[in-house]
C-alpha cells in the first residue's frame, strides 16, 4: 500500500468508517489517453446507456427507486 492510501485509511478509521467489510482493489493508471480509455472501458454512468462490452454494460444491474 502506498503511504497516501494508508493515510486515507487512518483518517477514515478515526471517523468510524468500516473498511474491510468487502474486498476491494485499487488501481493507478498512467499514460496518455488513460482517462478516455478508462471511461470507454467502464462505460456510461447509466447502465441502460452503456455499450455492450463495457463493465457497466455487461455487469451492472438497473435498480429503480
Amino acid at each position: 500500500m502506498t503511504q497516501s492510501l494508508i493515510a486515507v485509511i487512518k483518517q477514515a478509521s478515526a471517523l468510524n468508517f468500516i473498511f474491510y467489510s468487502q474486498k476491494f482493489m485499487s488501481q493507478v493508471w498512467e499514460g496518455q489517453g488513460v482517462i478516455t480509455y478508462g471511461r470507454k472501458l467502464i462505460g456510461a454512468t447509466d447502465p441502460q446507456k452503456s455499450e455492450p462490452g463495457t463493465i457497466r454494460g455487461d455487469l451492472a444491474v438497473v435498480v429503480g427507486r
